[in-house]
This record gives structure tokens, sequence and C-alpha cells, in this order.
């Protein structure tokens, strides 16, 4: 056993004396919540042509990411462009979305399919009428 174990006490140069990070004590995370409620919720605006919705509100602690829910393809097809700043992950939950561009050539993603959006390659996207996608990004790139 180490001296460590031993004594109970970190020995000099250990990664517990020395933690590489400082734990937070004063963000308060907000309450766990069921995503297919908020879906049901908000389904009447996801229903709408072109909707987006923020998943989670501007005020939330984790400010590195944000995931938009994509609702209904517009009326007429039309493609919605990613400009890749960073890498993006996309997971479709119901309908399609077809995703053009980049080193994809044309790739179109069904319910339960997920697909990850290149860093630096400019993508498109075209969503079925039915559609509910999630949208990951880092919070430095547009979405």
């Amino acid at each position: 056993a180490s001296e460590a174990f031993a004594t109970g006490r970190p020995t000099p140069g250990s990664v517990i004396a020395d933690p590489p990070l400082l734990q937070d004590y004063q963000t308060i995370v907000p309450r766990p919540f069921s995503l297919n409620e908020w879906l049901e919720e908000h389904s009447g605006e996801l229903s709408q042509p072109g909707a987006r919705l923020s998943l989670f509100r501007d005020d939330h602690p984790e400010q590195g990411f944000r995931v938009v829910v994509l609702g209904a393809g517009a009326k007429e097809a039309a493609d919605e462009e990613f400009p890749g700043g960073s890498e993006a992950f996309l997971y479709v939950r119901r309908g399609e979305v077809a995703v053009s561009g980049g080193d994809v050539g044309q790739k179109a993603l069904n319910a339960g399919e997920c697909f990850v959006l290149a860093e630096g390659k400019f993508s498109k996207f075209r969503r079925s009428r039915d559609c509910i996608a999630l949208l990951l990004t880092s919070s430095s790139s547009s979405s």
C-alpha cells in the first residue's frame, strides 16, 4: 500500500495535493427536466415552419455550448446554412434532415440518427415538415 493510503494524507506532488482545477461552489446548476415534456410544452412553436428554439435559457450557467431544437422545416424546401466555425452535433428525434456540403456530399438523417458537422466546413441542411432535431454547437459559433 502507498504512503498516502497508510496515512490517509496525500503525499507531496500527488494529484490530490495539487488539484488541476478549483471546484466551483458558487454556480447553481439548474434542476433536471424531462426533454419529452419540454418538447410537448413547445410543440405549437416547434410546428411552425422554420422553428428554432433554444433548449436552455441565456442565463444557463454552462456558456460553452448551445442546444437549439429545430422544429418543422420551411414551407417551401429551402436549405439552411451552417457556417462551420466550430464542430456541431445534429441528432434527429423525428422526421428527416438532409445534410450537404463540407466533406459530406449528401446525407439523409432519419429519426434516431445523428451526425457531426465538421469544424471549418460549410454545410447546408434541409428539414422535413415533421422534424424535431437537436443541434449542439459551441457558443462561439452561430446556429
